[in-house]
């Protein structure tokens, strides 16, 4: 996952020809077995009871030898992968991933296979994996928390236009903030962020400002309140810093909050940095701030591209209020007067 949140957290996304990671050799869209194999897709990867569990293997132009269902589930994904590459038969591979897309979802090859289909697919192929992805009212939501499907998500929202994850912003909508606190919901909803216009995500955007003082202590859901600062539109920014704002102190030395922290600084108005540091040097947490070590971080980052004049009350509510001024002006790099 592409956001700054995700990246520390994810596994099985596919990379353009990386397939499934497992060898093929030969041609096999020119084989008539082949083309069997991703026929039968969709079966494959019901039969295999533990997807994606199989031992590696190479694939032949002849077929696979293989010893279990889930490995015949992987092979038949590296078969379909290598076959999208070629023009003559990505066709009939997309049509039969497109069928069967919310089971390959759930494996880890089957899942690379989908991601790497909708990368190659024209607008109106990608739109059959879509159908089938929103064939079933609940199946985003399931999607959105599976280790391998939530990928597939991930990259529907990067190659297809809002208007195709509607049913997804749908299916998510008043469980915003229960999805936020998933280890992998909260990248969908971080991509979501990302990518889509704010006016189609209007209901998310309430869902977490509805919970903003707990998401952005939390260890997934701080990501998904910093996205909303980044990309959200001024009045959604406006709403959730209010929430924050009388926690604010709180967030200086929270281990996830301080980031919270960060953005509200680095994307509020003069305005609202001037209404953050009013909050702070009149905290009984002043002196916790400036002795921690994130706190001290998040105020020296602030000093240094912060508004000049929020900056400048900063420093007159330290000399106001600590007893220790000067130390703490020195290491906040403040030249003295």
């Amino acid at each position: 996952c592409a956001g700054a949140g995700c990246a520390r957290r994810a596994k099985g996304a596919a990379t353009p020809g990386s397939g499934t990671g497992l060898e093929v050799v030969g041609a096999p869209g020119r084989c008539p077995r082949t083309q069997l194999w991703i026929r039968r897709l969709p079966t494959i990867f019901e039969d295999a009871k533990d997807m994606g569990q199989g031992p590696a293997c190479t694939v032949t132009a002849t077929g696979p030898r293989l010893s279990s269902a889930a490995a015949v589930a992987a092979a038949s994904a590296a078969i379909a992968a290598h076959a999208l590459e070629a023009s003559s038969q990505r066709r009939g591979v997309i049509a039969s991933v497109a069928g069967s897309a919310r089971v390959l979802a759930k494996s880890k090859d089957g899942s690379k296979l989908v991601q790497r289909a909708l990368d190659v697919a024209s607008a109106t192929e990608r739109e059959l994996i879509v159908r089938e992805l929103a064939s079933t009212a609940g199946a985003a939501l399931e999607m959105s928390r599976s280790r391998y499907g939530h990928h597939v998500l991930l990259k529907l929202i990067e190659v297809a236009p809002t208007s195709s994850v509607g049913f997804l912003i749908q299916d998510l909508e008043g469980r915003g903030a229960e999805v936020a606190r998933h280890r992998n919901g909260s990248c969908v909803l971080e991509r979501l962020f990302e990518q889509c216009s704010p006016s189609w995500l209007r209901g998310l955007y309430r869902d977490v400002e509805g919970d903003a003082p707990n998401l952005a202590r939390h260890e997934f859901g701080n990501f998904v309140v910093q996205r909303l600062f980044e990309y959200g539109e001024p009045e959604q920014r406006r709403r959730v810093f209010h929430r924050l704002l009388p926690v604010l102190p709180e967030l200086a030395t929270d281990r996830f909050g301080r980031h919270v922290l960060q953005r509200v600084l680095d994307f509020g108005t003069p305005d609202e940095q001037r209404s953050v540091v009013e909050v702070l040097v009149v905290s009984p947490f002043l002196g916790e701030i400036v002795g921690d070590e994130a706190g001290l971080e998040v105020l020296e980052d602030f000093i240094a591209g912060g508004d000049p004049e929020a900056v400048e009350e900063l420093r007159r509510g330290i000399v106001e209020r600590l007893p220790n001024a000067h130390a703490v002006l020195q290491d906040l790099g403040f030249n003295e007067e």
